[in-house]
């Protein structure tokens, strides 16, 4: 990934989120190869209709401003309080890492 390519993907999802993320959308992260931006959602539970609706947004936004790039997203089902930071895509977006209680 160059720093053009990070640069364009981080500012078009920046964009993307201009409202809440739904609260079982643990973090996004992401990566850019062979003209491919590679979405990753970590989720808890089931993935509901809000969520995909966001998404589909988020991914909408994403190919507006990279028109050159194929989106290919995944959605990665991590139940809290299972840790995950192991398994991010190398381009960190937003992480929401719950606290224990």
């Amino acid at each position: 990934m160059t720093n053009d390519e990070r640069r364009s993907l981080l500012d078009s999802v920046n964009r993307a989120l201009k409202w809440p993320l739904p609260r079982r959308i643990r973090s996004i992260s992401a990566d850019v190869a062979e003209r491919q931006v590679s979405l990753q959602f970590v989720h808890d539970g089931e993935i509901g209709s809000l969520d995909r609706e966001v998404i589909s947004n988020i991914e909408a936004i994403v190919s507006e401003r990279m028109t050159h790039y194929r989106i290919a997203s995944r959605f990665l089902r991590v139940d809290a309080p299972a840790a995950y930071a192991e398994k991010l895509l190398p381009v960190v977006i937003v992480a929401m890492f719950e606290q224990a209680e």
